[in-house]
């Protein structure tokens, strides 16, 4: 598969975030497995408040809710079964292709005793080998202690830990699955990919799903999450579009998000600042600009060709929505969630309205 593009690839580099498409891996460190991060004093008890957040039963409620402990299991399904046969792979549960994004599929050597492929997209795969910080971090306040000291790439390399509250890092991690795929999986049923970074995290935190980590108060991390994901986005699909040209493959949709994305960019650089991804980790944000932005996002739905294009438009502008009312202390009105839905099924002008609308609770 094809590499990054030259500027995701440049910050990879300072960050030491991989650049090639399916779950990040570490090499050399060793997978100690989901088991090694339970426990009752460790991420299966009751949770407790330090530094800001709390932290106790993470592993439980990833376990209960979240879509990626289930990740593995999918494989197994009706629909993967037949996207396989049209492949003639003998088993999704055992293609490494398959497995490049529904499990953590380290190299044998590299396979702790504890470790298991059905532990799906585990702890370890978002968080990075255990082997060096499991037993330090158990310490209270190490993680927030070594980040004054290291930065994401000396994180990783010193201990094996992928930092994800670097919004950079945690972007490029999952639009590496969640955006870029091969177009034969596509033509044999596996869904089209796109991703909204701020979104995914709004709708975790507002569809009644159990997160295990805070929402930060104070801070307009779903407009901050989707104007880093518009330029990871970008980058990443234009990987996909090199990827599908080099082999053969008909460009003309993955071209389609490239576009669409290098206009969120654009906006997002408009309001935000223009300094990257690095600067807009702790760039300022308020109301009023998160605001315009979505009025601006509003503004590209007529853009959007395909119900793909449609929900990037609509996802951004829901998040910069909820931003804007995190920052002012306030909820969305009553009539956000009808209007949303009616939006996720219109299309054309009626598409156009509805997301105008949803921009103008953006206040």
């Amino acid at each position: 598969m094809a590499r990054w593009t030259a500027g995701l690839a440049a910050w990879a580099a300072a960050t030491g975030a991989l650049a090639q498409p399916g779950l990040t891996r570490v090499d050399r460190l060793m997978y100690l497995g989901n088991p090694t991060c339970t426990g009752a004093k460790c991420h299966s008890g009751d949770p407790k408040m330090q530094g800001g957040q709390l932290i106790g039963d993470e592993f439980t409620i990833w376990t209960d809710s979240d879509p990626h402990a289930k990740a593995f299991k999918t494989l197994s399904n009706a629909a993967s079964k037949a996207i396989a046969s049209k492949l003639s792979i003998e088993s999704a549960a055992s293609s490494a292709r398959c497995l490049s994004c529904h499990a953590a599929d380290v190299p044998a050597g590299q396979r702790g005793e504890r470790w298991a492929l059905d532990q799906a997209v585990s702890c370890e795969a978002c968080h990075g080998p255990a082997e060096k910080y499991l037993e330090p971090h158990a310490k209270a306040g190490w993680t927030a202690g070594q980040r004054k000291s290291l930065d994401v790439k000396g994180m990783r390399e010193a201990h094996g830990l992928l930092d994800t509250s670097n919004l950079g890092l945690r972007a490029t991690m999952c639009t590496a699955c969640h955006l870029q795929i091969d177009k034969d999986l596509v033509d044999a049923g596996h869904p089209e990919l796109q991703f909204e970074m701020g979104w995914y995290n709004e709708y975790l935190w507002n569809e009644n799903y159990a997160t295990h980590w805070t929402k930060p108060e104070g801070d307009p991390v779903s407009a901050r999450l989707w104007a880093i994901g518009q330029m990871v986005s970008l980058d990443a699909a234009r990987a996909q579009v090199e990827s599908w040209r080099a082999k053969g493959w008909d460009a003309s949709s993955a071209e389609g998000l490239v576009a669409l994305y290098g206009k969120g960019a654009e906006v997002a650089k408009k309001h935000f600042g223009a300094g990257g991804v690095d600067a807009l980790q702790t760039a300022a944000i308020s109301a009023a600009s998160a605001a315009a932005a979505a009025a601006d996002l509003a503004g590209l739905a007529g853009s959007a060709a395909n119900q793909q294009q449609r929900e990037i438009v609509l996802f951004g502008v829901a998040s910069l929505v909820f931003s804007c009312h995190d920052l002012n202390g306030t909820e969305p009105p009553d009539e956000f969630w009808d209007i949303y839905d009616g939006a996720m099924s219109a299309e054309g002008a009626a598409f156009g309205a509805q997301v105008q609308a949803l921009a103008a609770m953006a206040k």
